[in-house]
């Protein structure tokens, strides 16, 4: 397993993660929304955050993707992403609402990054996780980020384990779901 830094070729499959590892029916029904949010930002914006695991057959089964601008972001999400999913009801503009709010409040706390994870199923429990971390977290600290954070559904014992185990604490709950953070400088 090999864990490299994002090719513009890799943006297919990590929408095919993003897709696969989903467990939320309405995203998965609103598949616009869900790239949007969770892959076509960081793959246009941000490529230089995104570490991907290839498997000795070439093929990418997980990422770490991050945002580590926090005004950049926002500003991309009120001019071009947000409007993408506009029209996608009250649950798709509820979403970013809410993340807007979230990445303001965080980064106040000194946690300016954001990242999400994903690993296809029969990759996962290898380490890879803990690989990808600790690539985007050597990338980070070597630019002086603050700090990082990520939600993580309250109901993934496995997911929250990994991240209690990296050494992310607890910093807030809100509904259904458990934000850590890490500092990093």
């Amino acid at each position: 397993m090999e864990i490299r830094k994002f090719r513009p070729e890799d943006a297919e499959a990590i929408r095919g993660i993003c897709l696969a590892t989903c467990t939320d029916p309405w995203l998965r029904e609103n598949q616009n929304v869900l790239y949007t949010k969770y892959a076509d930002y960081y793959v246009t914006e941000e490529p230089g955050n995104i570490f991907v695991a290839e498997d000795e057959g070439g093929r990418v089964c997980g990422y770490i993707l991050c945002s580590s601008d926090p005004a950049g972001y926002l500003r991309a999400w009120k001019e071009t992403y947000g409007p993408r999913i506009a029209g996608s009801g009250l649950r798709g503009s509820g979403l970013q609402a809410f993340t807007e709010l979230q990445v303001r409040r965080l980064a106040r706390k000194g946690y300016s990054a954001h990242l999400h994870i994903d690993i296809l199923e029969d990759c996962q429990r290898q380490g890879i996780g803990t690989k990808l971390v600790n690539a985007l977290c050597e990338e980070l600290r070597a630019r002086g980020t603050d700090g990082l954070y990520l939600g993580c559904s309250a109901g993934n014992a496995v997911g929250n384990a990994f991240y209690r185990k990296y050494g992310f604490r607890l910093i807030e709950k809100v509904p259904g779901c458990n934000m850590y953070g890490l500092k990093l400088n």
